[in-house]
């Protein structure tokens, strides 16, 4: 099997999108699929839309100078042509992506965030209509895009990770950081964490800057893959919830519940409200719900990270059931499976992937995680 799958790491590297990144290395390591990373260069044309602008300033370009975006061409005869965008201004890069459609059997657009709220261009609609199939992660949007489309199928896919790669197994670490909180919390639950710790010494670590580039993305998923593997409990929130205003009244599973599980630490925070969330998270205790009182979080801390039998019980659960489900493998049979696409040319490197998500499971199902013994 021919694919094609594309890379904007070559526009930018800021941590978030290192995320997509990883997904485009597994695609490439099991699949075999050729990177097509993209570049630009700066033109004349004058001042960018204000839809656009996000996207171009992580480039480095100004506002008033568009950028052309360039890369290698399709090569002919591909059977799978994956756009992987974390949100849809992403699709503007195909403009310098020559000959994706008519060099591509089938033509897959993966969008990690779209809010069916929008505003969403007319003109980026038209591009994706152009695409046999269109996933959502954020399946709340799925029925408005159906609506939007008059070609393209749309289909919900859970986000995944790569499950091999944030395994605590088999080498499984004792679990030092008390509190990893790597997302947006709440001012006042913040304070109230730092407090504990300052006083009480309660090993809290949080995001202190926003960095706008890491130095490798590989490495950089390696490092917070064994930062989690670290950690009791990890913080978790629907997907941008102190943004209504973009959000609307969806609540959506965002990436940092698979990191937290796929790394055997016990989630804290809130369950995303998704039809779905159940049926992806299917495990007793996959999200210890915190309190919303900041004066009861530290108690709340603390009883946990007490509870040591049943942190364990969490652990191999959540680490268990995303070998068996969450692994970007399983994202890509689903794929194969909607388009009817034959994977016999790389069945053979799919199977190892599954052998080896196989027996980490086993281990994890039965084995040992920070020091104690499963029950």
């Amino acid at each position: 099997m021919k694919i094609t799958v594309t890379s904007v790491r070559g526009l930018t590297l800021h941590p978030s999108r290192c995320y997509d990144y990883e997904f485009e290395n597994v695609l490439v390591d099991v699949a075999g699929a050729t990177l097509l990373d993209l570049s630009a260069i700066p033109t004349a044309l004058g001042a960018v839309p204000a839809f656009m602008d996000g996207l171009f300033r992580t480039v480095g370009f100004e506002r008033r100078k568009m950028p052309k975006f360039v890369s290698d061409r399709v090569a002919p005869d591909q059977d799978l042509f994956v756009m992987n965008c974390q949100m849809l201004d992403d699709l503007h890069v195909l403009n310098g992506v020559p000959n994706w459609r008519s060099n591509s059997r089938f033509a897959v657009c993966w969008i990690k965030e779209l809010f069916a709220k929008g505003p969403h261009p007319v003109e980026l609609l038209r591009i994706l209509d152009r695409f046999d199939l269109v996933i959502l992660n954020f399946e709340g949007s799925v029925e408005y895009l159906r609506k939007q489309m008059n070609r393209a199928a749309v289909m919900h896919l859970p986000l995944g990770i790569d499950a091999v790669q944030f395994c605590p197994f088999p080498r499984p670490p004792r679990p030092v950081i008390d509190v990893y909180w790597m997302g947006r919390i709440a001012p006042a639950h913040h304070h109230a964490l730092q407090t504990e710790a300052e006083r009480n010494g309660l090993f809290y670590m949080f995001n202190s800057t926003w960095a706008e580039n890491v130095t490798e993305p590989r490495e950089h998923r390696v490092l917070r893959s064994r930062l989690i593997k670290h950690t009791a409990l990890f913080g978790v929130q629907p997907a941008k919830f102190n943004e209504p205003e973009v959000v609307g009244k969806q609540s959506e599973i965002g990436f940092r519940y698979f990191e937290g599980a796929a790394a055997g630490a016990a989630l804290i925070g809130h369950a995303a409200r998704a039809p779905s969330f159940d049926e992806i998270f299917p495990w007793d205790d996959a999200v210890i719900e915190m309190p919303d009182a900041a004066d009861e979080l530290v108690p709340f801390i603390r009883d946990l990270l007490a509870q040591r039998d049943r942190l364990e019980r969490i652990r191999r659960d959540s680490v268990t059931h995303c070998l068996t489900h969450h692994d970007w493998l399983y994202r890509l049979y689903a794929i194969f499976d909607q388009l009817a696409l034959p994977t016999d040319s790389i069945q053979p490197a799919l199977d190892a992937r599954q052998g080896q998500l196989q027996a980490l499971a086993a281990e994890a199902a039965r084995g040992r995680l920070g020091g104690m013994q499963a029950s």
